[in-house]
């Protein structure tokens, strides 16, 4: 039984000390990299060309919204009104059953006016989440490019992203030593050699609705 456990407990330290010298080899013979993917994307003008453009977007949506609300709400008026009328009791009963009848199809279309509301305002908020996510994917295989150039040129082996979190929204790198090559600030400023004549870069801009994040 000893015998088995010593065999055990030497096979155990030989795997461990294989991992920790393969560690340390890569560690040794490897160049890592950080990019502040927050900092990158936010600081990107095609970031903020994508964000005005969905702004935009939304607001002709929502002006289209206010406009079919708008009539939606005259027909419901209309709508109580002719309801009102039934209480006259003056008018005659041949008057009143063309009323109840009107009545009736003003309902009827106040019931699909408001379907189509709600249609168009689904529809309208799957358009904008469908425009944020190809600007999205478009800007980060922008940044990724960039990224990929600039670290074979820096001869990197792996690049981390600096602001990246865990799901309990939590720093996935704690601690960063020395020999660390930081490519933010270069891989933002070749992303914006074409950016138009006065755009300055902004970090952390909390005025988008566009992030690096889903």
């Amino acid at each position: 039984m000893f015998l088995k456990f010593t065999q055990r407990a030497l096979a155990l330290t030989v795997v461990l000390a294989m991992h920790i010298t393969a560690g340390q080899a890569f560690a040794q013979s490897s160049k890592i990299g950080i990019v502040d993917l927050k900092i990158v994307f936010d600081g990107y003008y095609k970031t903020r060309q994508a964000d005005e453009k969905i702004k935009e977007r939304g607001v002709e949506l929502e002006n289209t919204f206010l406009e079919m609300k708008e009539e939606f709400d005259s027909m419901q008026a209309s709508f109580q009104q002719l309801g009102q009328s039934l209480e006259d009791e003056t008018i005659s009963e041949t008057e009143r059953n063309n009323r109840i009848k009107q009545l009736e199809e003003k309902r009827l279309d106040l019931i699909e006016r408001q379907k189509s509301l709600e249609q168009y305002n689904s529809q309208a908020q799957r358009t904008l989440a469908d425009q944020r996510t190809r600007a999205r994917t478009n800007i980060l295989n922008d940044i990724a490019k960039i990224t990929t150039q600039i670290s074979k040129a820096r001869g990197l082996s792996i690049v981390f992203d600096k602001s990246a979190q865990t799901i309990n929204q939590t720093p996935v790198i704690m601690f960063l030593g020395d020999g660390i090559t930081n490519i933010t600030d270069d891989v933002l400023k070749e992303l914006n050699v074409t950016a138009p004549a006065g755009f300055t870069p902004t970090a952390n801009d909390s005025s988008t609705n566009l992030s690096p994040n889903p």
